[in-house]
């Protein structure tokens, strides 16, 4: 016995020096993992020691190890070879965090930094959210923070439809719980998304939300996001009055600083409103307030709401100084595109526009003047860069020239137009076809994943009905078995009981035999009258009777009057009387006692007990009562 307590003494130290070597071993290799740069062999010998240790202890090393900064393709890819073998070597519980961290890596580092391997961070990151949510229960933090990753996967993965339902999943949340700054930024997130697929009128809806409830819950700082972007929307949509209405209460909020750019936006409503005279009026203040946007701009904005006046003259001025704001050293202009560049692509339009101008008025070669102020442009490669414009100049520039009479120059700009037109259809198709091409194989890709959680979850619901179907079933059998066994007892019982009035039979015949059998007969139907309570049955009669005791009618009629000195209603009233009369006193129901004896009517009652007791059952009652 002393020798056992000290085995399990030693043994007990054995261990605490162990665990205590491996939570030194532990800490020093966290210690070197916040210090080792990727790159270093030192990081691959600190992921390799760590997978010596026990799970619980490797796991938080290998996690350590991918938060490391990292730049090369190799490095990432390094990364991320820790965070699978701490997957693999993790539990369920363990499971969780490592994925945890394998969403993030996936997005805020393999996607962002490593060209050439969006598509596959984008795949895994969002694999490995759904992995999260249909393999573990989920805080509605946890949730929240998975289900926004999720958006911003699938937001790359233009899958803008399925997006702006997880974005309304975190909308009705946060409404739930009344964040007012979250809930407007869901919905600006989804006001986006409607720009991105081109649906202006709900992204201004959903904006106009937005700000209905930062005003109902005075968040008055994000008034100014959600102010331009429904102004913007309304610009889109056309709705210049409500767009220029929202500008001026963006314009109030902001103050004397910052107001170019609204200024500006305000000018283009103008225009479009035809308001020529107010929009250069806020193209001046422009000119006044700054140049963040450009004074050149400016001027050819002012110039293209004369040439849509027809005022040649007062374009020409504000043209000309466009031109001069624009100019820029020769030495850029002929290593880059030539000396005659004087103008960048946004003037494509308003210069097309003059032309034409000068082109009806007559003057045909100050028209082409302008157009070869675009030449250098339309003829550049940045042309394809502004294919639109630059095909409408050419075509311009053709017509010019042929009403010239330089036809060289217009079949040259013609074949220049068609060159680029042929250029922006086949740009335009595989645009498009890569696209749709992405984009299906993205949502093929989710459908896959989607396909395989359906599996997985049909394979556990047909494993529960199996279980369900197997203990049904051995319900079923053991309920057979039981009334088996039951039916067999009954049966055991019953086979007793023959035995037993066979026996009693027996007796009753040897006895029969020294008995006066008409004796033995009133005494067996007494015995049966007694024990069944036949008599409470109002329809009983000798008949019934008779035939129940296997004896003639008459025979037995004859017995009852011989033994009991009554006929047979008298003799079965005696014993209804004195059913009532054990029953009688003074809270009795007469109505329902007088029937549950057996009699079927009130008079027969009376009749019966007054000939039996020679009083109503109220003297009775009283009569009892005296002498008890």
């Amino acid at each position: 016995m002393k020798y056992s307590v000290i085995n399990i003494f030693l043994l007990f130290l054995f261990c605490y020096a162990c665990n205590n070597r491996h939570d030194n071993k532990k800490a020093a290799l966290l210690e070197q993992a916040d210090t080792v740069t990727v790159v270093s062999p030192y990081f691959d010998i600190i992921c390799d020691s760590a997978q010596t240790l026990s799970p619980r202890e490797a796991i938080p090393v290998l996690l350590r190890l991918s938060e490391r900064p990292a730049i090369e393709e190799s490095e990432f890819k390094k990364k991320e070879m820790c965070l699978i073998k701490a997957y693999d070597i993790a539990n369920t519980k363990q499971k969780k965090a490592v994925l945890y961290r394998m969403v993030v890596f996936y997005y805020e580092e393999l996607y962002l930094y490593v060209p050439g391997l969006e598509n596959y961070a984008l795949a895994e990151g969002y694999r490995r959210c759904r992995e999260l949510e249909s393999g573990y229960s989920l805080s509605e933090k946890e949730w929240e923070d998975i289900t926004v990753r999720k958006a911003e996967y699938l937001r790359w993965m233009e899958q803008y439809e399925t997006v702006i339902n997880l974005h309304n999943e975190l909308l009705a949340f946060y409404t739930k719980r009344d964040d007012a700054l979250k809930m407007i930024s869901q919905m600006r997130a989804i006001a986006v998304l409607f720009n991105l697929m081109g649906d202006m009128a709900k992204s201004w809806e959903m904006n106009r939300k937005a700000y209905e409830v930062s005003e109902k819950k005075g968040v008055q700082d994000k008034q100014l996001g959600i102010l331009s972007g429904m102004a913007m929307d309304a610009y889109a949509l056309g709705h210049y009055e409500e767009s220029l209405r929202l500008l001026k209460k963006l314009s109030f909020l902001l103050g004397k600083d910052n107001q170019e750019n609204v200024n500006f936006k305000i000018a283009e409503n103008y225009v479009g409103m035809d308001k020529y005279n107010i929009a250069r009026n806020y193209f001046r203040k422009v000119l006044d307030q700054g140049n963040r946007i450009g004074r050149s701009t400016v001027y050819i904005s002012i110039a293209d709401t004369y040439v849509r006046e027809e005022r040649i003259d007062s374009a020409e001025l504000y043209f000309r100084k466009a031109i001069s704001d624009f100019k820029v050293s020769k030495e850029k202009q002929s290593g880059v595109f030539g000396s005659k560049l004087n103008l960048p692509y946004c003037s494509f339009p308003m210069c097309i526009r003059y032309a034409r101008l000068l082109e009806k008025n007559g003057k045909t070669e100050a028209g082409l003047g302008v157009l070869d102020l675009m030449r250098p442009m339309a003829y550049s490669e940045l042309a394809r860069y502004n294919l639109k414009n630059a095909i409408e100049a050419l075509k311009v520039y053709a017509s010019f020239y042929r009403s010239s009479g330089e036809f060289a120059k217009a079949f040259e700009a013609l074949d220049r137009r068609d060159s680029l037109t042929h250029y922006f259809t086949e740009q335009e198709k595989e645009k498009n076809f890569g696209t749709i091409t992405r984009r299906y194989k993205n949502k093929e890709f989710i459908d896959s994943i989607d396909w395989k959680e359906k599996q997985i979850e049909y394979s556990k619901r047909t494993l529960v009905l199996s279980m369900f179907l197997i203990v049904l079933l051995v319900g079923i059998v053991t309920m057979l078995w039981w009334m088996y066994t039951r039916k067999r007892q009954q049966l055991s019982l019953i086979y007793n009981k023959q035995q037993e009035i066979d026996n009693l039979k027996k007796g009753l015949q040897q006895s029969d035999q020294t008995v006066d059998p008409e004796e033995s007969l009133f005494k067996k139907t007494d015995e049966v009258m007694s024990s069944r309570y036949l008599y409470r049955d109002p329809e009983l009669s000798l008949e019934f009777l008779s035939r129940l005791m296997n004896v003639n009618r008459t025979y037995l009629s004859a017995c009852i009057n011989n033994r009991s000195g009554k006929n047979f209603n008298q003799w079965l009233n005696g014993y209804r009387i004195r059913y009532v009369i054990e029953r009688l006193d003074e809270d009795t129901d007469i109505q329902a006692l007088y029937r549950e004896a057996g009699f079927s009517s009130l008079a027969s009652f009376y009749r019966s007990f007054k000939q039996y007791t020679s009083m109503s059952p109220k003297q009775y009652v009283e009569w009892e009562k005296d002498h008890k």
